[in-house]
């Protein structure tokens, strides 16, 4: 959608507004957003008292820099990743992790595998995956001759 206001840009600010029960949307772009000093938000807090913020307070917050990131070693940007769901390499992960830990999180309940035992066994498993760990471990203090461990 292009910018209301300049015609020029595309919209990257969606503003609704609420005028005897009839509903107005202006969409504007970051720039004509920015210099609007006409919109202030009464946001009510507690005890009848208010805070007012100008746009410009909140625009750093809801609209993306054009600093994207990208891996260093494919070159990918995240938005190529929103578009495709893939990454380029195995990099990827580690650079896009912040972005990507909530997605994961939403889509899967858990950024960790558990592995794909129904939920009886999987204390069971549990158990035994903990046994192997340690035997690992002690086999290793003995190796280091770390006999106290």
């Amino acid at each position: 959608m292009i910018c209301q206001q300049c015609q020029k840009r595309l919209a990257a600010v969606q503003i609704v507004q609420k005028i005897n029960g009839a509903q107005l949307q202006i969409f504007l772009c970051e720039q004509c957003a920015s210099n609007n000093e006409k919109i202030v938000f009464k946001v009510p807090l507690g005890f009848g008292g208010g805070l007012q913020l100008n746009l410009n307070d909140l625009l750093p917050g809801l609209i993306n820099s054009n600093k994207e990131t990208s891996c260093k070693l494919c070159g990918m940007g995240f938005s190529e990743f929103q578009k495709t769901g893939r990454v380029g390499c195995g990099e990827c992960y580690e650079v896009f992790q912040s972005e990507m830990t909530p997605i994961v999180s939403r889509l899967h309940g858990s950024v960790e595998y558990r592995g794909k035992l129904p939920g009886e066994k999987l204390g069971m498993s549990m158990e035994v995956s903990q046994l192997v760990k340690l035997k690992k471990e002690l086999k290793e203090a003995v190796i280091n001759e770390q006999y106290e461990k």
